[in-house]
């Protein structure tokens, strides 16, 4: 036993790949930063947002505007819930049941309890003006099913998302209490972890959280605004403006040896007084 290395995986690591290249590595397209909601523009409806709100949801839909991270990050940058239940359960049902329940449409092309980005589009993006309470939960749910599959927890189908969620979304008023920010962060993890063997092409996760809290921990790699621009809540929103990349790298590794060389890391940005002022007080 002894004799055994225990980073048994070390050959397969990214960074070993990466280190012997003696060429210059070219990221994989599927390894970049990407958003699989093909709608990601699509503001909520102004009826269903309330129903948002009440699931814990409101401030992460607002974001389509377009050391590690922790769950303080997650609550400043994205404005989910992070403290409540866990979300737990067997990935086991009668999907297309829960679908037609929860949804008031009978889903199709179900696979393995995965419906298509697409196909919730189709259903669920003209609100009726008549609507009554019970449709404008099911386009809530919709909504939150979107955001799921196409930012916070994406998965390397690019294009599906599970109707596993819909259990913790039954009661909206109800769903505000589990650890939603927990589940997001737990998935980035396990898909971070994933992605260090050089043969993963495909990505999951909510990388858009992993760019935003690169770029207010690390100002020398991060885009200048064009226009100063006051924070605003969550934070993950502030890359929404116009943005400008001269000066900054332009291939991977170089990105590398600007992050080595530099020691401007800032380990408390959410200590600005500008920051905090925007926050609501139940982040805090």
């Amino acid at each position: 036993m002894a004799d055994k290395p225990l980073l048994r995986l070390d050959e397969r690591h990214v960074w070993n790949f990466w280190l012997n290249q003696e060429e210059v590595y070219e990221v994989p397209y599927e390894r970049r930063l990407t958003c699989y909601w093909n709608r990601i523009d699509q503001v909520p409806h102004p009826d269903i947002l309330p129903f948002l709100h009440k699931a814990g949801f409101g401030y992460v839909s607002m974001i389509i505007q377009e050391a590690t991270i922790t769950l303080q990050d997650v609550a400043y940058q994205l404005g989910l819930p992070v403290e409540g239940h866990a979300i737990t359960k067997t990935a086991e049902d009668n999907w297309f049941i829960l679908g037609r329940e929860l949804l008031g449409v009978d889903p199709v092309d179900l696979d393995g309890g995965r419906v298509l980005i697409t196909w919730l589009d189709q259903h669920f993006t003209d609100l009726p003006n008549d609507a009554s309470i019970q449709h404008k939960e099911q386009f809530a749910r919709a909504h939150i099913l979107r955001f799921i599959g196409g930012i916070l927890m994406p998965d390397k189908s690019r294009n599906k998302v599970h109707l596993m969620w819909l259990r913790h979304l039954r009661v909206l008023s109800e769903a505000e209490k589990f650890s939603w920010g927990s589940a997001v962060l737990g998935f980035l993890f396990r898909e971070l972890c994933k992605e260090t063997d050089s043969s993963k092409h495909v990505i999951g996760g909510c990388l858009l959280l992993l760019q935003s809290w690169a770029w207010f921990r690390m100002p020398f790699i991060r885009p200048t605004l064009h226009k100063p621009t006051p924070y605003i809540f969550p934070l993950i929103r502030r890359w929404t403006a116009s943005l400008s990349h001269v000066g900054l790298p332009d291939c991977q590794r170089d990105f590398r040896l600007l992050i080595d060389k530099n020691d401007e890391f800032v380990w408390t940005p959410y200590d600005d007084t500008k920051i905090r002022i925007c926050v609501p007080p139940q982040i805090f």
